[in-house]
């Protein structure tokens, strides 16, 4: 098995919260707000559960006391040296194709005019939800960055319940597959 391949059972999560609020009511050149920008890490304390890709842990209401607690970057599932006796084909049919949900409760300050979710990488599908309504899906790649702008999805000044699922299923149309 090649390095490449190893590295496709692999992926991992980074998420940033971009807040943009309004700094001052001055204008720059060419009409743009002279803006105040915080560039916040999310990647600790997500709560995390591997597999049930048709389920709805997207709901607010989801317990999720028994999920894990995990940090991002993270994968599935840990792998041992000997890709625990992996025996499928090298385009991995079977290997670590799962889905995993990730969900972590963010505060938005009341001052924010824009809030973004970034990504720096998700395997291999993303769909986002945030107070239980879907923002969006990512299917261009593993390997790609992207963002959704969540503003009106929060409710400022209060916490928000972002949930995404990473779906690492094989998918004909979605690379590196």
């Amino acid at each position: 098995m090649t390095e490449q391949n190893i590295n496709k059972s692999l992926y991992s999560l980074l998420f940033t919260l971009l807040l943009t609020a309004q700094a001052f009511s001055q204008e720059l050149p060419f009409g743009y707000p002279d803006t105040e920008r915080t560039k916040i890490s999310i990647n600790q304390g997500w709560k995390f559960h591997l597999g049930n890709p048709d389920a709805a842990y997207f709901e607010k209401n989801t317990d999720d006391t028994t999920w894990e607690t995990v940090n991002v970057p993270h994968t599935l599932a840990l792998t041992s040296l000997a890709l625990d006796g992996l025996q499928d084909e090298k385009t991995q049919l079977t290997f670590h194709r799962n889905v995993g949900w990730y969900r972590r409760n963010i505060m938005v300050p009341e001052n924010n005019n824009k809030v973004f979710l970034e990504f720096e990488g998700v395997h291999q599908v993303t769909d986002v939800w945030v107070n239980g309504k879907h923002v969006g899906k990512h299917g261009t790649g593993g390997y790609t960055p992207f963002h959704f702008d969540i503003t009106r999805y929060v409710e400022k000044g209060k916490e928000n319940q972002v949930t995404v699922l990473a779906d690492n299923r094989r998918s004909m149309v979605v690379p590196p597959d």
